[in-house]
């Protein structure tokens, strides 16, 4: 099962219903599936259902989400009845999540939550529709720390008759920016609006102007300031009239009910047949005073391209994305820099169904995450399951990540990312008689990369971006050692490490925990390298020959102990499945429990030996002696080169690689 129904009538103004799978993680962990293109350096790749209690309704999901802290979310609920008896959002408090009624304006018979920004645990905006049986009008709520309140001053533009604010952006509680779209009677004409907040009330933006004066929609905003905000959606190209009015009883693709009270694509009843619109890509820059276009390139391959979530870094650097989930379009992103659009390619989807990216949440320009749905077979309207995909400023990979068992669809449709924290996703499933909410939560993986030295030195690289790099915690440089320093390992949250010395004996820094050594220990060969398992209780150590020694939670997966070698074993890394690699001092890779072959040094001319490796998201690195970097991927680019000592004057030299 795939969704076809979602966020009012913004799904609907431009052609084709969006069809939206849901669904949920499997069991109580979300479990990697298959991966593709680049490997992310900065990335939420390790999910955990923290699903919210049920709701009345049996058509209701969580639909957006705006994290401040890790004890303090808010995700929209939406119900595809629209029940003003089910205006609610959630809110999670570190642990759980519960449920809280919001307040709807008097008459109001239905009601949509579509965006949600939090700026403190005090202060939060949610905005939507509420509507009659005549019409319906853009609304909002706001908390202050204790209720909700209805949020004051929130009116159509001028002519308009339907209306509804489907993204909203706050920077304090004394101003936010609200963008949504607007139609007549008769929805003939569609234009994009924004609406001010500015501490006391909302008060109109001035006037958006899609280019060339087309029928325009926003769906989704993000300010970095008051003068600093990125609006995205979408524009019609052509003067086709979009839509015939219907009853409650009209039927989407695949028979989904229609949103509450809203049209169908299709043509009103006195007009004369004609080609549909074509859609483009929309987005319009904020500068504190006026509204500007900002042009995007079209996506290649993409049919009817609309943008579904914009994400900006800085005033310099915007990610927008999207995907019409039809079986002839695709999942696309563009990102925004130096003041222009450009095309960041996606790479198919891990299912090799059709894929759309529903959200995307940047903290830095190297490090977003998106979310959204892809298909487990190449019909559009099969069965779902949730989508993930990492961007790390070079390129997207994108990953799979399953479902519990027995559900027909999953599908995540927000996210909210903290910076050198976590991301939490919101979003729902689906069985075969309900819908529920079903979110999750995943740590984001720190990026760079460290090495170590034979007397203990080290040296860390990484991105720019605060608090993303793998920090220094300590070395045994200048300490009398027992055996020299041969390897080192950086445990899963980034935040401590590892070294190893040639006699087996282990030190620990940061919160890397000590689960035993071989110091003391009978060795045929001496210890060369260590590796830390995926979850970071337990570690690897190998010797020169290729045994391997278990500690913790690491499990054997075989060695090349016994076998003849062309050069003597220097090294091991682990993947995140938990298989691992050996690696020779002339750059042979070994791999063992399911770990795959991307490449090696093997029939290189190396300056100097290599003497390490580690696994990197979609590749892995090689290490040499002088600290000289080498790159391997599984089909995508390679994992980022930050920084070597190749050329560097070493008073010991390199003897591993941290990742």
């Amino acid at each position: 099962m795939r969704w076809s129904v979602r966020r009012g009538f913004v799904a609907l103004l431009f052609g084709t219903l969006a069809a939206l799978g849901a669904a949920g993680l499997t069991g109580t962990t979300g479990v990697a599936g298959a991966a593709t293109g680049f490997g992310s350096q900065v990335a939420a790749t390790q999910w955990t259902a923290t699903n919210p209690p049920a709701l009345p309704s049996g058509e209701s999901y969580d639909d957006s989400v705006s994290c401040v802290s890790s004890s303090f979310c808010v995700a929209t609920v939406l119900d595809e009845g629209g029940s003003v008896a089910t205006a609610a959002v959630q809110v999670w408090n570190g642990a759980t999540w519960t449920t809280a009624g919001i307040p709807v304006p008097a008459g109001a018979t239905e009601v949509e939550l579509i965006s949600v920004s939090c700026t403190s645990a005090v202060f939060c905006v949610v905005v939507g529709t509420d509507g009659t049986s005549s019409s319906f009008l853009p609304f909002a709520v706001q908390w202050d720390g204790s209720s909700w309140s209805i949020s004051p001053g929130v009116t159509a533009p001028s002519g308009a008759t339907n209306a509804e604010l489907t993204g909203v952006s706050c920077t304090g509680p004394t101003w936010c920016m609200a963008t949504g779209i607007a139609a007549d009677n008769m929805f003939d004409v569609t234009n994009a609006f924004a609406l001010q907040w500015n501490g006391s009330g909302w008060v109109p933006s001035p006037s958006i102007v899609a280019p060339g004066g087309s029928d325009a929609e926003l769906t989704s905003i993000s300010c970095t300031a008051p003068t600093s905000c990125m609006a995205v959606g979408a524009s019609a190209v052509g003067t086709a009239p979009l839509f015939v009015p219907h009853a409650q009883s009209s039927s989407g693709p695949g028979g989904a009910p229609a949103p509450f009270g809203f049209p169908m694509p299709g043509l009103h009843a006195n007009a004369v047949p004609h080609a549909p619109p074509v859609d483009q890509l929309l987005a319009e820059q904020w500068n504190g005073s006026s509204w500007s276009n900002s042009p995007v390139p079209p996506p290649p391959g993409v049919t009817d391209p609309v943008f579904e979530s914009v994400s900006c870094a800085g005033a310099g650097f915007c990610m927008a994305t999207g995907g019409f989930e039809e079986a002839s379009s695709t999942a696309f992103a563009e990102d925004w820099s130096g003041g222009t659009w450009s095309s960041t390619p996606i790479p198919a989807s891990p299912t090799a169904g059709p894929a759309s990216i529903s959200a995307v949440n940047c903290i830095s320009p190297t490090s977003c995450t998106a979310v959204g749905e892809t298909a487990l077979g190449t019909d559009p309207d099969s069965d779902g399951t949730y989508l993930a995909g990492s961007w790390n400023g070079e390129g997207w990979s994108l990953q799979a990540v399953g479902a519990p068992a027995g559900t027909e669809g999953a599908a995540w449709f927000g996210i909210s990312c903290l910076t050198g924290g976590f991301c939490v996703t919101a979003g729902g499933l689906a069985t075969a008689t309900s819908t529920v909410a079903s979110n999750a939560r995943a740590p984001i993986g720190r990026t760079g990369y460290r090495l170590a030295a034979a007397d203990g030195g080290i040296f860390s690289y990484g991105p720019a971006a605060p608090n993303l790099g793998a920090p220094f915690a300590g070395s045994m440089g200048g300490m009398h050692l027992n055996a020299p320093i041969v390897g080192t390992a950086i445990v899963p949250s980034g935040d401590g490490y590892y070294l190893v010395a040639s006699d087996g004996g282990v030190f620990t820094f940061g919160s890397a925990s000590f689960y035993g050594s071989a110091g003391g220990t009978h060795l045929n060969k001496p210890i060369v390298g260590m590796a830390a398992t995926p979850n970071g209780r337990g570690y690897y150590l190998v010797a020169s020959d290729g045994g391997v020694f278990t500690y913790g939670n690491a499990v054997f997966a075989g060695s090349t102990a016994g076998t003849a070698l062309n050069q003597p074993i220097v090294g091991m890394a682990v993947t995140p499945a938990g298989g691992y690699y050996l690696v020779g001092a002339d750059g042979g890779v070994f791999n063992y429990g399911g770990a795959p072959l991307l490449g090696s040094a093997g029939s290189l001319h190396l300056n100097k030996p290599v003497v390490g490796m580690g696994v990197a998201p979609g590749g892995y690195y090689l290490v040499a002696s002088d600290g000289g970097i080498f790159t391997y991927s599984g089909g995508g680019a390679r994992p980022l080169f930050f920084g070597s000592t190749g050329g560097t004057p070493l008073n010991a030299p390199i003897v591993g690689i941290g990742v």
